[in-house]
């Protein structure tokens, strides 16, 4: 059955792609970047009604979207956003990243959380103290890890 996208996504979206999670494929879809030019590389999940929509912008790197999407997935469906799951979504996330592109990828990531980290900081209201918590807990992995 072909997934039936939101509207705000359907009039964004500049391309779709399916990742798979086991054994199942997921589909989510590649926005402009002008949805949010505030948080460049911007990646998400929205949910209508029961279904959530998974979604990550043009300005990420073609050959870094699949774990990211997969990220998203893992720590909205998985773990159902708990305490720490965007660290353990992080985790998981960069045993999926090839070896011979695992450092750009832990920069990318990085300078990802640290963009994010300030969005959250200017757009508080948005967040709840814990998701900008687990944010930071990801944020200071990366900060430790990256090269």
């Amino acid at each position: 059955m072909e997934k039936i996208w939101p509207k705000v996504i359907q009039d964004n979206a500049v391309g779709y792609g399916v990742v798979a999670l086991h054994g199942e494929g997921i589909p989510y879809a590649i926005l402009s970047r002008n949805v949010n030019k505030d948080l460049p590389g911007f990646v998400g999940c929205l949910k209508d009604g029961g279904e959530r929509s998974f979604f990550i912008s043009e300005d990420v790197p073609a050959q870094f979207r699949e774990p990211q999407v997969l990220h998203e997935i893992m720590e909205f469906e998985e773990l159902a956003e708990c305490p720490g799951s965007c660290l353990m979504a992080l985790r998981y996330e960069l045993t999926l990243v090839p070896a011979d592109l695992y450092e750009e990828y832990l920069r990318f990531r990085r300078d990802f959380f640290r963009r994010l980290m300030a969005y959250c900081i200017a757009h508080s209201e948005w967040y709840a103290q814990q998701r900008i918590s687990d944010f930071q807990e990801s944020l200071d992995h990366l900060e430790t890890i990256a090269p």
